[in-house]
């Protein structure tokens, strides 16, 4: 009796911490699987049993596996710390952004270099004129 009231504590537990969209899929799925549970209790007696085993062990393994995309990071993190529970799914890094390379466009117009030579050419010569 202790046992099954602290299994349902830790699935209670583990659901208050799934994102919300989660939820309403796991709602779904546990809804589903019980009927599916009843109709097959229907024509062998005593396999759903096996039935709930299947799917508690199947759901366990998806936690593990994908708990970076069903579980709040913020939230799950905070207990794990609290319990001391280690999971390095979560990673801490931040992104740095690289900084763009700036990318000229060389444009050669025969007017405009010519305009900028004649100015440069203008200046020089006036200042060597003063000295």
């Amino acid at each position: 009796m202790i046992g099954l009231l602290l299994c349902l504590s830790i699935e209670l537990f583990l659901f208050l911490l799934l994102k919300n969209k989660i939820k309403g899929i796991d709602i779904f799925i546990i809804l589903v699987s019980l009927l599916f549970l009843i109709s097959i209790n229907k024509i062998a007696p005593f396999s759903g049993f096996l039935i709930a085993i299947f799917y508690g062990f199947s759901k366990d393994i998806i936690r593990v596996l994908l708990v970076d995309k069903i579980y709040i990071p913020k939230e799950f993190n905070r207990y794990c710390k609290m319990f001391n529970i280690k999971v390095n799914d979560f990673s801490r890094k931040k992104k740095s952004t690289k900084p763009r390379k700036k990318e000229y466009i060389k444009i050669q117009d025969d007017e405009l270099v010519d305009k900028v030579k004649k100015k440069a050419t203008k200046k020089s010569t006036q200042k060597e004129a003063t000295i």
